[in-house]
């Protein structure tokens, strides 16, 4: 569950940014039965006040969460100038400058990381290697075509991702269901390769569609809430597994690792 709300996304900006954290945030969490909650670590140029704030709601929601034993989640963003990027969810997808952020939100005790992926997906275990036993679950960001999110997913598990939070790649996709089919075939599969993961979906994609139409004309919206439900890290099998410490196995909705690679791709 979202934590926290800020005004740091238009262009222009405003002359005066915030970014708090929602009183009694975790209560409602755990009233809500969220997997857990998740909290802003933002990096804007020119505007260190953000990150500082940010690191205050940070530092309060993790007394509380250890309280009512909530999973944190902290979400690294390393935004670029809203005035260069034309304003909204603009990621800078800057190698080092992940890692900083990603480094910083391990220090400030996150249970579970949700980061970005690198403009240069190999770098992708500099980022694991920096968080240490932390899980780092991948941000989808901006709607993709479907290879470029499949094999995109597929590269970040091969680097050490243990999962992903995939927001409006699932749900605004024309199939959601099938999308989330075969993003969970990948998250399954472990060593699946990007040319796998495309010729899965491929083969899949006249079938997928005809019965995600379907299930829209008969289930309404419903599709969609499911779809976004699977694809997120289950509490009983991931979150709180991680909070507690434990070794999350393969096979789980929400974190997984591969130990293998596609011979395709050594």
């Amino acid at each position: 569950m979202r934590s926290d709300t800020a005004n740091v996304y238009g262009n222009p900006l405003d002359e005066h940014l915030f970014s708090h954290h929602l009183p009694n945030a975790i209560e409602e969490a755990v009233r809500l039965d969220a997997v857990a909650i998740c909290a802003n670590l933002m990096q804007l140029p020119g505007r260190s006040e953000i990150r500082e704030a940010n690191i205050r709601s940070i530092m309060a929601l993790r007394a509380e969460a250890t309280t009512y034993a909530m999973p944190l989640m902290i979400e690294p963003l390393v935004m670029k100038d809203n005035a260069v990027a034309g304003g909204g969810y603009m990621v800078d997808g800057d190698t080092d400058k992940i890692m900083t952020l990603v480094r910083q939100a391990r220090e400030l005790g996150a249970d579970l990381i949700k980061a970005d992926p690198t403009d240069n997906v190999e770098d992708y275990h500099k980022v694991i290697e920096v968080a240490g036993d932390v899980p780092v679950l991948v941000r989808g960001g901006g709607r993709v075509d479907d290879r470029t999110l499949l094999e995109r997913t597929a590269a970040v598990l091969a680097q050490g991702a243990r999962g992903i939070v995939y927001g409006r790649n699932v749900v605004q996709h024309e199939n959601p269901s099938g999308i989330t089919r075969a993003l969970m075939a990948v998250l399954r599969q472990p060593g699946w390769c990007r040319r796998r993961a495309c010729a899965w979906w491929e083969k899949r994609d006249d079938e997928d569609r005809e019965c995600g139409h379907r299930g829209r004309r008969s289930h309404g919206t419903g599709d969609r809430r499911g779809a976004a439900a699977v694809a997120r890290a289950d509490r009983s099998s991931g979150a709180s597994a991680a909070h507690r410490g434990l070794r999350h196995q393969p096979g789980g909705p929400g974190l997984v690792r591969p130990d293998t690679h596609c011979d395709a791709e050594r």
